[in-house]
C-alpha cells in the first residue's frame, strides 16, 4: 500500500511538472477555443500524454525490467511520430499509415509478438505460417492504433477504456492467482488513473503521441496475456478490443460507402455524434459527459469478460451484441435532427 501511495504522489507531481514545462515553453499545446472547455479547464491544454506514458513505460522497462529494451525502442519511434503530429507537422494520412505499418511489421517480427491462437479454426490453420502470422498480428495492432485514434475527441473516452481493459485483466489474473506481472499492471493502472483525473478536469490531452503509445502498449499486453494464459479463451482478445477495432472498420467502411477518402479525418464518429446530441439539449460539460457515458456503456462488456473469460460462446455473443448496438445507435444518432 505504501508503494502505491508513493507511486500515486510521484505520478501526480510528475504530470504537473510535464504540464508546467510544456505550457511555459509553449510546446505541444492545444489552444482551447471551446468556451465550455475554458470554464472547465485551461485555455492552453498540453498534449502531454505521449511524454507521460513513455516515461512510465521507460521506468517499467529499465529499473523494473518488465518490458524489453527493443519494445521500448519501437515505442519511442511511435512517440516520435506522434510528437511530430502533435507539434503541427503535416504528415499525409497515407504516409502516416505506411510509417505505422513498417514500424508494426518490424516490431512484431523482431520482438516475436505473435498471436498464437484465436479459437477460429479458419484462422488458426493459417497462423501456423510465420509469414501469415506476422502480417495478421501486425494488421490487428494497426487496427487498434487507428481505432483508438478515431475514438479520441472527447475527454476520458480513450483513457477510460484503457482503464477498464486493464482492470479486467487484473481481475482475471487475481481470480486465477496469476500474479507474475501484477506490479507492472498496478503501476500502469495508477498512471492511467492519474491521467484520467487530469483529463476529466480538462487539464491534459493524450495527443497523437499518447494514443500511439497506449494503443501499441495495450495491443502487446492483450496479445501476451492471451498467449500465456491457458485459462482464458483466445476470443477474449476480441471482447476486450472490439471497440477500437470496430471503430476502425466501421469508420472506413462508412467512408468508402459514401465515396470518401477512408484515410481523411471527419467529424462523424460515434463519440462526435453523441457530443452533438448532448449539445442539442444544452448539457453542461458535454465533452466529459460524453466520455463518461461511453465508458459506462462498456461496463457490462468488461463485467462479462471478467466472469466468462473462458467461455468462448458467451464472449463471442457479447461482442456481436455490442457491435449491433453500436451500429443501431450510430444510425439513430446520425439521423436525429439537431
Amino acid at each position: 500500500m505504501i508503494f502505491e501511495i508513493l507511486s500515486l504522489s510521484f505520478l501526480i507531481l510528475f504530470l504537473f511538472l510535464i504540464n508546467f514545462i510544456l505550457v511555459k515553453s509553449n510546446l505541444l499545446i492545444h489552444s482551447n477555443s471551446n468556451e465550455e472547455h475554458k470554464k472547465f479547464g485551461l485555455d492552453q491544454i498540453p498534449l502531454s500524454g505521449g511524454l507521460f506514458f513513455f516515461i512510465v513505460l521507460l521506468y517499467l522497462s529499465i529499473p523494473q525490467n518488465y518490458i524489453s529494451n527493443i519494445i521500448i525502442l519501437f515505442i519511442f519511434f511511435y512517440l516520435f511520430l506522434g510528437l511530430l503530429v502533435d507539434y503541427g507537422v503535416e504528415i499525409n494520412p497515407k504516409l502516416r499509415l505506411i510509417i505505422q505499418t513498417v514500424l508494426t511489421l518490424s516490431m512484431v517480427f523482431l520482438c516475436e509478438i505473435y498471436i498464437n491462437k484465436t479459437n477460429l479454426f479458419f484462422l488458426d490453420y493459417f497462423l501456423d505460417s510465420i509469414f501469415f502470422n506476422i502480417f495478421f498480428s501486425s494488421f490487428c495492432i494497426l487496427v487498434i492504433i487507428n481505432g483508438l485514434n478515431f475514438m479520441d475527441g472527447v475527454n476520458n473516452n480513450v483513457i477510460g477504456y484503457c482503464l477498464l481493459l486493464l482492470l479486467s485483466i487484473i481481475f482475471i489474473e487475481h481470480r486465477n492467482l496469476s500474479l507474475q506481472n501484477i506490479d507492472f499492471y498496478n503501476f500502469l493502472l495508477i498512471a492511467l488513473l492519474v491521467f484520467y483525473l487530469f483529463n476529466f478536469f480538462n487539464q491534459v490531452y493524450l495527443g497523437d503521441a499518447g494514443i500511439y503509445i497506449l494503443s501499441v502498449s495495450f495491443s502487446i499486453i492483450v496479445i501476451l496475456f492471451i498467449n500465456k494464459s491457458n485459462y482464458v479463451s483466445p476470443l477474449l482478445a476480441i471482447n476486450l478490443l472490439w471497440y477500437p477495432a470496430f471503430e476502425t472498420l466501421f469508420s472506413m467502411s462508412r467512408k468508402l460507402l459514401s465515396k470518401q477518402n477512408p484515410f481523411k479525418p471527419d467529424t462523424k464518429h460515434f463519440h462526435t455524434l453523441l457530443l452533438k446530441f448532448l449539445g442539442h439539449y444544452k448539457i453542461k460539460n458535454k465533452n466529459t459527459i460524453s466520455g463518461l457515458l461511453l465508458n459506462l456503456a462498456l461496463l457490462p462488456n468488461f463485467f462479462i469478460a471478467i466472469n466468462f473469460y473462458n467461455n468462448s460462446k458467451i464472449i463471442l455473443m457479447t461482442t456481436i451484441v455490442y457491435m449491433l448496438l453500436y451500429s443501431l445507435l450510430y444510425l439513430k444518432l446520425s439521423t436525429l435532427k439537431r
